[in-house]
């Protein structure tokens, strides 16, 4: 083990979940939960193409299921809950 003397103060380290392999989709037995509360789900409802308040106008996607399902995807797929 390296005595933290031995270290430079400039070496980068990196993590163990991080490697070399492609990134996979998570199967819903590896994945982690996603769970969204009651004010969660009704803010999301505010998002639409027709949306009149600019921060809540979807661009690139059709709507806040959409929206819902994409926060999902990223959220289920982030390595570092396997920790």
């Amino acid at each position: 083990m390296e005595e933290a003397s031995d270290i430079s103060p400039l070496a980068a380290r990196v993590p163990t979940w991080v490697g070399n392999e492609a990134p996979t989709a998570p199967t819903s037995s590896s994945g982690l939960h996603v769970i969204f509360t009651a004010r969660a789900e009704r803010d999301l409802e505010r998002f639409s193409r027709e949306a009149g308040a600019e921060p809540f106008r979807l661009r690139d996607l059709r709507d806040w299921k959409e929206l819902r399902r994409a926060i999902e995807d990223i959220l289920s797929a982030d390595p570092r809950w396997q920790t």
